[in-house]
């Protein structure tokens, strides 16, 4: 008897198309033999849906284009997920494997509504994905149980000027890594070897958060 998987993809997120080639490659190496895959994608404005189509399809972002092949669902606490079209529900029974990347997907929001749901699901919990995905927090955390690591900067939307590039420069040397707090290593991260691809970095880097490490 084949076990039943779900696997969510997509999401309101600056990764979404990560997100995206993440989940084909995780659906393509899945053994059909063994698992009875249940695909749920959420789309870039957070609307969930079950998806039948092909790998391909998700692959190249047209997943969610014919009717037949994307249904609408519902969340049901304690029961499960509920595809409003055939009226299907797929129990809290079924392990949950999030393949998704960056806001509202890895920052412990997905994470806290899968718990008070009921899900099962792989991956941290709430607390540690919270911390983990904004890298202040985490160096805070890092920093107060005296464990190493690279010495940083923080910048604020709004303080950006030549004060802020002038105190990194007092405190670090080129080359250096800019990025958002809040986001993976794959969406606005930089690395740059002298001031004007700083203040270049910086710009890019806050298109996706207001906090700049």
């Amino acid at each position: 008897m084949k076990e039943r998987l779900m696997l969510l993809f997509g999401g309101r997120s600056a990764e979404y198309e990560v997100s995206l080639l993440s989940v084909y490659n995780v659906s393509k190496a899945l053994d059909r033999e063994k698992y009875d895959v249940v695909m749920i994608g959420m789309t870039r404005d957070g609307v969930w849906y079950r998806y039948t189509g092909s790998d391909d399809d998700i692959k190249n972002g047209s997943w969610c284009g014919r009717a037949d092949e994307c249904h609408p669902v519902s969340i049901i606490p304690h029961t499960g997920i509920k595809d409003g079209v055939t009226g299907e529900i797929f129990g809290t029974e079924i392990p949950v494997f999030p393949v998704v990347h960056g806001s509202y997907c890895e920052d412990g929001r997905l994470q806290g509504l899968l718990d008070m749901c009921g899900f099962k699901y792989v991956g941290p919990g709430t607390a540690p994905s919270a911390v983990c995905m904004d890298k202040y927090i985490t160096k805070l955390i890092i920093s107060h149980r005296h464990i190493p690591m690279a010495d940083f900067v923080l910048i604020h939307r709004g303080n950006e000027g030549e004060e802020v590039i002038s105190k990194v420069e007092a405190k670090l040397s080129y080359p250096v890594f800019v990025k958002p707090a809040n986001a993976g290593s794959s969406v606005g991260a930089s690395k740059v070897r002298n001031r004007d691809e700083l203040i270049a970095a910086v710009d890019e880097a806050r298109k996706y958060d207001d906090k700049i490490l």
